[in-house]
């Protein structure tokens, strides 16, 4: 997963890739719903945004639950693929 935080104050569910989930659950289930990231936390994006199990879900990832930092980008290959500056 990838988390966001820090800067981002909402996330808006309403188009891709933040679409959010429709079918009930806590974090942005409407597509007209935002969401105010806390400012100790971060909101993980999975991969495939359209179909990931993250944050839009199980809300954001508290900072302490945090253990290192991202050092390389697997996929998709293009146009981000290799180390994380």
């Amino acid at each position: 997963k990838k988390a966001e935080g820090y800067g981002f104050e909402r996330v808006m569910s309403a188009r891709p890739p933040y679409r959010g989930y429709a079918f009930g659950h806590e974090y942005l289930s409407k597509p007209d719903q935002t969401y105010k990231v806390p400012r100790d936390g971060y909101f993980a994006m999975g991969d495939n945004s359209y179909n990931s199990f993250d944050s839009r879900y199980w809300g954001p990832v508290p900072v302490e639950n945090l253990v290192g930092r991202g050092l390389f980008v697997y996929w998709p290959f293009y146009p981000h693929w290799g180390l994380i500056r």
